[in-house]
């Protein structure tokens, strides 16, 4: 917790804007008294789902990513569903085809 002297509380660490596509500021569960990331407590399909990560350098929490740059014809990013509170591959507008799959998440890369 960080004091702001302005509000005269105590605050969780965060950055001051986040990306929220892919990232998420810390809140505060009251319950176990902490900040924390965002998260669900169902279980995640971990093929397509995961959960945000703490970035302590930028100062919020992020869906993990890939190293090096995708290859963006077969790879793509996770990206921050806020409303179920988990990081997921993304899905077509439309129904998959007969000759299509759906992308899977690939935890070594990082990436879907």
């Amino acid at each position: 917790m960080i004091w702001n002297p302005t509000a005269l509380v105590c605050n969780c660490p965060n950055a001051v804007s986040c990306d929220d596509t892919t990232q998420a500021l810390l809140v505060w569960n009251p319950t176990i008294s902490v900040c924390e990331c965002p998260y669900t407590t169902e279980a995640l399909d971990e093929t397509i789902q995961v959960a945000l990560v703490w970035n302590p350098t930028d100062g919020y929490c992020e869906c993990p990513h890939a190293d090096a740059s995708l290859d963006l014809t077969i790879q793509a990013a996770l990206t921050w569903d806020s409303t179920n509170k988990y990081c997921e591959c993304p899905t077509p507008a439309v129904a998959t085809s007969a000759t299509q799959l759906a992308i899977l998440y690939n935890p070594t890369l990082k990436a879907c």
